[in-house]
């Protein structure tokens, strides 16, 4: 059950992904380069802020059900703004998802991964022991 709850969770961003620039009205400015594009993208449920990463930054909007989104003040800001990221993850990353059971963010690129802990609201630092090799994922997170 698990994996297939993994697996319908990635569906659903690959989804997501195709159709986000198109179905989420943006009330206000968003950064020129964030409407098209984007790298990767997830939702903070705790405090539904969507995060989006295109290039090496990355911008925060809050997000309302059925309403839209506003961007937050002060970004976009750089990926390598979490701490401890090596070089290679802090521009284009292909997937993105945050597991909302233990506030871990997992950044994708290549056939690499990284685990972050996420703090709502206040960025993220890399867990010790990443990147992995994607292929070593043996047990995926419940989203």
């Amino acid at each position: 059950m698990r994996y297939q709850k993994y697996f319908l969770f990635l569906s659903v961003l690959a989804i997501m992904s195709l159709v986000l620039p198109f179905n989420i009205p943006i009330k206000g400015l968003l950064a020129q380069n964030f409407t098209s594009n984007i790298d990767a993208s997830f939702l903070s449920e705790e405090d539904n802020k969507l995060y989006l990463l295109k290039g090496d930054q990355y911008v925060r909007l809050t997000f309302y059900v059925g309403q839209g989104a506003t961007m937050d003040s002060g970004y976009p800001q750089p990926i390598s703004n979490w701490v401890g990221l090596p070089i290679n993850f802090t521009s284009n990353i292909d997937a993105s998802f945050l597991s909302e059971e233990d506030n871990k963010l997992y950044l994708l690129k290549g056939d690499q991964y990284v685990r972050l802990t996420f703090y709502v609201g206040q960025g993220a630092t890399m867990d010790s022991g990443y990147p992995q090799p994607i292929s070593n994922w043996v047990d995926p997170p419940d989203s």
